[in-house]
């Protein structure tokens, strides 16, 4: 396959119609974005026009044949700011929806239906401060709106979000110190839309056994591929990461006390 036009630091994914796209989140330790699609049949990139924010999270409404790219950061004169922008590209990025209620980077994005769910992420970029809210926008032909439901257990940055069998996963990312993380939630979809507040009531959310190891990708029925984690190493003063090559795969079906 072609290789990708830019150096990657950290990008976001998303798939449409067989189409990939993706951004590249910082170039040489930079902060600026540069989206681009991957196209399956040419075997080519192209790239899109830029946006005025990195670190923000594409994610696609298959059922709407959309493509949003949510929050981010820019820099300004102040400092980096964070944004509550939801851009959805076509042929050009536009702004047809309303704003996040909470301005946020990195946060974990993924649809259901025509709805699509933001949790986590960093509401204050210097010093960094993480948020549990999850809020979700509504979308039909005649109203888009957003709406919050219960929080999160815990803060995050950057964690994957998986939907298997109406239960949404939110895998691993970052806590408060910046640290990679091993922690896995759910929550049933129908109860978390059904909830409608902004608390830990901590009757949506259940926190299933840790990962074996930090930093996965995840995907279809929770299959994770490869990691990191930190190790002792002879003559170093303190614990360096090491990659971890491995497939490790839980069936949701099984109850939390039996994975």
């Amino acid at each position: 396959m072609a290789e990708i036009p830019r150096k990657l630091l950290a990008l976001s994914i998303a798939e449409l119609d067989g189409k990939v796209y993706t951004s590249v989140t910082g170039v040489d330790g930079v902060g600026c974005t540069y989206p681009f699609v991957y196209d399956l049949h040419e075997d080519c990139w192209f790239s899109l026009p830029d946006l005025p924010y990195w670190k923000f999270v594409l994610v696609t409404i298959p059922d709407r044949k959309q493509l949003l790219a949510i929050g981010g950061v820019s820099s300004t004169n102040d400092g980096v700011k964070v944004t509550n922008k939801v851009f959805q590209w076509d042929e050009k990025w536009l702004t047809p929806y309303p704003d996040i209620p909470t301005a946020r980077c990195s946060p974990s994005c993924v649809s259901h239906g025509s709805s699509v769910m933001v949790a986590g992420g960093v509401t204050v970029w210097n010093p960094m401060t993480m948020t549990r809210s999850v809020e979700v926008l509504h979308i039909t032909d005649t109203d888009s709106h957003w709406s919050v439901v219960e929080q999160l257990p815990h803060v995050t940055r950057g964690a994957v979000p998986l939907i298997v069998n109406d239960n949404l996963y939110i895998a691993v990312g970052c806590d408060e110190d910046d640290q990679s993380t091993c922690n896995v939630v759910t929550a049933s979809l129908p109860q978390l839309l059904q909830s409608g507040n902004n608390t830990s009531s901590g009757q949506v959310w259940n926190k299933l056994p840790d990962m074996p190891y930090s930093s996965y990708s995840i995907k279809g029925c929770l299959i994770t591929f490869t990691g990191d984690h930190l190790v002792e190493q002879p003559g170093e003063d303190k614990p360096v990461w090491k990659l971890v090559p491995l497939i490790h795969i839980s069936n949701p079906d099984i109850k939390p006390s039996q994975k």
